[in-house]
């Protein structure tokens, strides 16, 4: 009897035994469990992050890249823009080398025009002939050193010599017969004829090349009488300027 009641309590002691071992097993293994749990959810919080990193590193690669494809894109447009600006810088020179032939013949042309127009007026009526020689001449110098201005200046000449040429006019000018400069009544005719006629009638004198030569007798009686009627016609043009203050 006692030694069943003793197998009995040894039995419940082992199972004690047993069961605190078992205890105390199964608390190391969830000591275990749940370090190995933080390590892991360590681990977890390391990755997830490293994946938030890639994951930036990849749309900023995909920014870059689409950075670069706009920057290729917009070298290509310079690219084209520069070609054809070559080409229009060509073509450019091209025609501003055509234009300076023609400008280059135009300014001999005129060149040319002005030389013959001086010979011209130097063969025509001695009327201001100094005068207008040196306005031409000045004219040659500024079709060779500034052609704007030499242009503008000859046509301004042959303006004049329109205007000129257009004109009947008398008037009151010393003029050298034989060498002696006497006071005259000069008749022009345009730029085509020109006379003179001293004021004692004695010498008359018409214009031939670019020169004084004695008048024919034949013309003589009857161009004292015209500086006759043109003298009676410029007193008669003359009229008294009033003198008295406006009343």
């Amino acid at each position: 009897m006692c030694f069943f009641r003793f197998r009995s309590a040894y039995t419940v002691t082992l199972r004690l035994a047993i069961a605190t071992l078992c205890s105390v097993a199964v608390a190391s293994d969830l000591d275990d469990l749940l370090a190995r749990k933080a390590a892991l959810q360590t681990e977890i919080s390391r990755l997830a992050e490293q994946e938030t990193k890639v994951r930036s590193a990849q749309t900023r690669l995909h920014q870059l890249k689409q950075v670069v494809a706009q920057a290729r894109s917009d070298l290509s447009d310079v690219r084209t823009e520069l070609r054809g600006a070559r080409a229009a810088g060509a073509e450019t020179n091209k025609t501003a080398h055509s234009l300076r032939q023609p400008q280059t013949e135009i300014m001999a042309k005129a060149r040319a025009a002005a030389t013959a127009t001086r010979s011209r007026v130097a063969a025509g009526i001695p009327y201001q002939l100094n005068e207008r020689l040196a306005i031409l001449d000045h004219c040659l110098v500024l079709l060779t050193s500034e052609p704007a201005a030499g242009t503008a200046a000859f046509l301004a000449f042959l303006r004049d010599e329109l205007s000129l040429s257009a004109e009947t006019a008398f008037s009151a000018t010393p003029v050298e017969f034989s060498g002696r400069t006497l006071p005259s009544y000069q008749i022009r005719l345009g730029l085509a004829e020109l006379y003179a006629v001293s004021e004692d009638g004695k010498r008359i004198s018409m214009s031939a090349d670019g020169a004084w030569i004695e008048a024919p007798e034949a013309t003589r009686e009857r161009l004292k009488a015209a500086v006759q009627m043109l003298r009676k016609r410029a007193r008669r043009a003359l009229v008294a300027l009033p003198t008295g203050g406006a009343k």
